[in-house]
């Protein structure tokens, strides 16, 4: 559904999570996405499929051409 588009730590708790979760510090979502990357990339010549953006937040997008400038 949000595919490509950067989401905020809340909106991920939301999402995945419930609303009741929405205010959880950030350390949890940190670790899930860390150990997401060490699956998804597991050799490193593949390309990133969840990029980091400050004050944005997350975003999935598994095509690397659609994210050299993401990054």
């Amino acid at each position: 559904e949000y595919r490509g588009s950067f989401l905020s730590h809340a909106q991920i708790y939301e999402q995945v999570w419930g609303a009741e979760y929405s205010d959880n510090p950030s350390g949890i979502l940190h670790t899930h996405i860390k150990k997401l990357r060490k699956k998804l990339q597991w050799k490193d010549t593949l390309p990133q499929f969840i990029w980091t953006k400050y004050a944005l937040g997350y975003k999935f997008a598994p095509s690397y051409e659609d994210n050299e400038a993401a990054s």
